[in-house]
């Protein structure tokens, strides 16, 4: 599982997957510079697995007893980066990438800053990238959305702060 992964990884390491995740998660405490990578050719369906082999697609959305409006993907720390991997959210309130940012300080600091998404897929009704949220009030900095696609969401990349996201950057 996705779980296994995140209890298992230090800051800097990267995650390889394929197949068909089907966890909401929040990333680790203390844990910065993650790269999760979902390996295939594009980012779809991993509804089967081709014969002989399984590098067939990489998907990761919410089970189907999920937390409504909970996020796919909640980060917390800076400089997470997410590769080519589908994403589905559970309902139209609901992230698949959810980066947040409070006024904490040293070790107490919640900062989703720094995060790359690239080359992703966001399918369905829902949100697919989500700055801010209720319980975190700051805006996080320098995030970078380059190649991703946005199919039938509620929005693609939704503010929730009311204020402008200071150096978001979407490209492609």
């Amino acid at each position: 599982t996705m779980q296994k992964a995140f209890n298992a990884i230090a800051s800097g390491d990267i995650i390889y997957f394929v197949g068909n995740v089907r966890e909401q998660l929040v990333t680790p405490v203390q844990v910065f510079d993650v790269t999760v990578v979902g390996c295939g050719n594009r980012p779809r369906n991993a509804d089967a697995v081709p014969e002989g082999g399984n590098w067939a697609a990489a998907t990761w959305r919410a089970p189907a007893s999920g937390t409504a409006a909970g996020a796919t993907v909640r980060v917390l720390q800076q400089g997470w980066s997410f590769v080519n991997i589908l994403f589905g959210m559970y309902d139209a309130n609901a992230a698949g990438i959810e980066l947040v940012r409070n006024a904490g300080a040293d070790d107490a600091e919640r900062d989703a800053s720094h995060c790359s998404i690239i080359g992703c897929r966001f399918g369905g009704t829902g949100i697919g990238v989500k700055l801010g949220a209720t319980s975190f009030t700051e805006n996080v900095f320098n995030v970078l959305i380059d190649d991703c696609k946005f199919n039938s969401c509620t929005f693609g990349v939704y503010n929730t702060t009311g204020s402008q996201p200071n150096s978001c950057q979407i490209k492609n």
